[in-house]
């Protein structure tokens, strides 16, 4: 007795295909969502911490416009590295919450770079936010409207746009050393017992993290 002929075609294995494709970019657009809110929320976070605590120049108005309180303003220098220390810490939280969730061996070249990508964008928005909190610039406001002899304060910036490095740098020296320490603690038994071909499927254990992603 003949068995009944297949009913699906290769269209159909085709259009599954496809609609497990789509489904799995919907999957990681969300979590992209998702992390890229978290992002802008702990950005927001970062940038109200710092205006909290990070000092702003002070000017006096005189005849002549406004001037520096002191020779030397120190206070650029300080926002700088409040902001420094700030994204330092984010990036740190942030590195231990993907290690928590999902492991030292669930961390792929994917995450790594997610991470980073996302650290970017939190500095970008903590800076923004941050100068959003802080007084407004005397310049629009205080030269004009500041009696002769009256204090004003600044706005808080930036000087040093390289700090907004500091916390995707720091995410990634967490994950990197996380990443280096699993490695340098397996078993050395195991070194001493991989063939050449273990040796290059070992290679391929890269690319089953990233997988999992």
């Amino acid at each position: 007795m003949n068995a009944a002929p297949s009913t699906s075609s290769p269209d159909d294995t085709l259009v599954g295909a496809g609609e497990g494709g789509r489904s799995r970019w919907r999957a990681l657009l969300r979590v992209a969502v998702r992390f890229g809110l978290a992002a802008v929320v702990l950005g927001a976070v970062v940038g109200f911490l710092w205006s909290l605590l990070a000092p702003v120049p002070t000017f006096v108005a005189t005849a002549q416009g406004l001037l520096y309180t002191d020779n030397l303003p120190g206070e650029y220098v300080a926002a700088d590295g409040w902001f420094a220390v700030l994204g330092a810490a984010a990036g740190v939280l942030v590195a231990v919450v993907v290690l928590v969730r999902r492991g030292v061996s669930g961390v792929g070249i994917g995450t790594v770079v997610a991470v980073a990508a996302l650290g970017v964008l939190g500095s970008l928005v903590a800076w923004r936010a941050g100068h959003s909190f802080s007084p407004a610039d005397p310049g629009a406001d205080g030269d004009g409207r500041a009696a002769i002899g009256a204090t004003v304060h600044g706005a808080l910036d930036l000087s040093a746009h390289g700090v907004l490095l500091v916390w995707p740098v720091a995410s990634l020296v967490v994950l990197t050393f996380a990443l280096v320490w699993e490695a340098s603690g397996r078993p050395d038994d195991r070194a001493g017992a991989e063939t050449p071909a273990d040796s290059v499927g070992g290679d391929g254990d890269l690319g089953d993290l990233d997988g999992r992603q």
